[in-house]
């Protein structure tokens, strides 16, 4: 697909609310922003929300304390994460992640819970920026500037 794309072209074909998705032009190149919040939810007293995710993955059989990726959260906590898509490939390009704080028994934020904001930058089709052979690696420096919401 080469050229610019618009709204009725690539962004309803994902299935995403309106005010959820927009275009963005990044470096260049125009992507499709999307925006996902997964909230914890109430059930027997308690909020659960990233321990779903480990509940999940506990079915396909594999073991998530000896798997070397897990997902980053608490079993409370839920996630506000701005993903970019390539357009012609749908493929993630670039992702903020940011958990949310875990919620008390009247669903308002704990005291105690700290939140922090994870970025990846993807590489497609799984080309990573040359890295040292020995010693301590520099982690490679991302390329995307934050995103501004």
């Amino acid at each position: 697909m080469h050229g610019e794309i618009g709204e009725e072209q690539h962004v309803p074909r994902l299935g995403l609310d309106g005010d959820r998705r927009r275009l963005a032009k990044v470096k260049g190149k125009q992507y499709v922003r999307m925006v996902v919040d997964y909230k914890p939810v109430l059930r027997s007293g308690l909020y659960i929300g990233a321990q779903v995710l480990m509940w999940s993955f506990k079915t396909t059989g594999l073991d998530p304390s000896t798997h070397p990726y897990s997902y980053d959260g608490a079993m409370g906590s839920g996630y506000h994460e701005v993903t970019y898509l390539d357009p012609a490939t749908l493929l993630p390009a670039y992702a903020e992640i940011e958990q949310t704080p875990v919620l008390d028994d009247n669903g308002k934020p704990r005291s105690d819970s700290g939140w922090h904001k994870v970025r990846v930058e993807y590489h497609q089709p799984g080309k990573l920026p040359k890295m040292k052979a020995t010693g301590v690696p520099t982690p490679p420096k991302l390329t995307w500037p934050r995103d501004k919401g």
